[in-house]
């Protein structure tokens, strides 16, 4: 073995054996307390949940690296970070379950290998690697509130629009 970016890689590999019997993968449960480098530190590759994060941001492009941001409960970012590698049918799959959250939503992480490349990456390989557990409640305005929009201006001598940012 060689260490290579905090990850262990195995070189020249001159015998392989297959196990009959079934395997079964332990997950290690993240939380605020162990998501750090230090704690998890000679844990690459292994099976991951962390339960009751809150989805920030972020889409999935298939066949491409994309970033999914969460924030646990006390702050704490953490980053879902898929793969171009990752089999494109699954990818698509957790294409659709990222496109349903919006900014809020409580999710749990669950089944997702822990990569390393300087720090902790999470790195899911299925669409059940994000799960949605509640939708963020959604907020009415008080009558007479006045909303922020977005406004579309054509500029009808020249064929040029731009769009206004949101203002209150």
């Amino acid at each position: 073995l060689t260490l290579y970016n905090g990850l262990y890689e195995i070189k020249n590999v001159t015998k392989c054996e297959a196990f009959e019997k079934e395997f079964v993968a332990n997950t290690l449960e993240l939380t605020n307390t162990n998501y750090n480098a230090t704690a998890l530190k000679g844990k690459d590759n292994v099976l991951v949940s962390m339960k009751g994060v809150t989805y920030v941001s972020g889409k999935v492009t298939v066949g491409q690296y994309s970033n999914i941001n969460f924030k646990t409960a006390e702050g704490t970012q953490v980053v879902v970070r898929t793969d171009k590698y990752m089999d494109d049918t699954a990818e698509a799959a957790l294409k659709a379950v990222v496109d349903g959250l919006g900014a809020g939503d409580i999710c749990d992480l669950q089944n997702i290998v822990l990569g390393w490349y300087n720090v902790p990456q999470l790195t899911p390989f299925a669409a059940d690697s994000v799960k949605l557990v509640e939708k963020a409640p959604v907020v009415e305005p008080e009558p007479g509130e006045v909303q922020p929009v977005d406004i579309l201006f054509a500029d009808k001598a020249n064929s040029s629009e731009f769009t206004t940012s949101k203002q209150a």
